[in-house]
């Protein structure tokens, strides 16, 4: 029986503290490169094979296969994402993000970045808008940094959001700054929420995708690595994330 002073912590808890205190360890920016290589491998087969049946390239597929396959390769897609956020997380924890940075036209970036995020919205029951600028918004970036952080932002959104409503994604550009917004239709945050690795405090709300509290962090870190950060604005009629970036101003044309 446990005494007064001890804490009698449930298996889910223990485990959870377990994978918290072995990423702290001297010997987790290894731990998780070996993961992440080792989920890589498989993942990108899959993926590959899915895209191949998806856009034809193997034969047309029968229609009642069509959605399951759409599913699948939406969950790849978000399979990928998560081997990035456990490498990211620790990169970042370890204060070892490093971008490769080349002067990217955000408009152009966001396009692309738009058909998997759509696949991977549509499998959870959300309708997804985009509204991004008519001209070009370039900046200096790390284009797979900041499409991950991106990710994150849309996948914390969805989790947040009752199946049925809309996740809307904004380019901004302010002067010298370019902002990312990612607005959702969800309860809002906790009052006790906070930007931090493994700091999840919503477990009550009962997601249909918990996560382990990586994404927003990652995407935090990411912001703060192109010398702009994450903030967010939130009520009970949904959430905004913000993420800012220093973008280029563009010159005027000439009258």
């Amino acid at each position: 029986m446990a005494s007064a002073d001890q804490r009698i912590v449930p298996v889910r808890e223990a485990e959870e503290l377990d994978l918290v205190q072995a990423l702290k360890g001297e010997q987790y920016l290894s731990f998780v490169k070996l993961i992440s290589h080792e989920l890589g491998g498989p993942t990108a087969v899959l993926g590959g094979y899915l895209s191949m049946w998806l856009d034809g390239s193997m034969g047309e597929l029968p229609p009642e296969l069509r959605k399951s396959a759409d599913i699948c390769y939406a969950k790849v897609v978000q399979l990928k994402n998560l081997i990035n956020q456990i490498l990211l997380a620790a990169r970042i924890y370890d204060r070892a993000l490093d971008p490769q940075k080349r002067v990217v036209d955000l408009v152009g970036w966001l396009r692309e970045a738009a058909h998997d995020i759509a696949f991977t919205v549509s499998s959870t029951g959300h309708a997804l808008q985009f509204d991004v600028l008519p001209r070009a918004l370039r900046a200096d970036i790390d284009a797979d940094l900041l499409r991950s952080a991106l990710f994150n932002l849309v996948d914390n959104a969805q989790k947040f959001s009752p199946a049925g409503t809309s996740i809307r994604i904004r380019l901004l550009g302010l002067g010298t700054r370019a902002v990312i917004e990612v607005v959702d239709e969800g309860p809002g945050l906790p009052p006790d929420f906070a930007l931090e690795p493994f700091a999840r405090r919503d477990r009550h709300i009962g997601f249909q995708w918990p996560g382990v509290g990586l994404g927003l962090f990652i995407a935090r870190g990411v912001a703060q690595a192109h010398g702009g950060d994450l903030n967010y604005e939130t009520s009970l009629g949904g959430t905004v994330m913000r993420m800012e970036i220093p973008a280029m101003r563009e010159r005027e044309p000439n009258g």
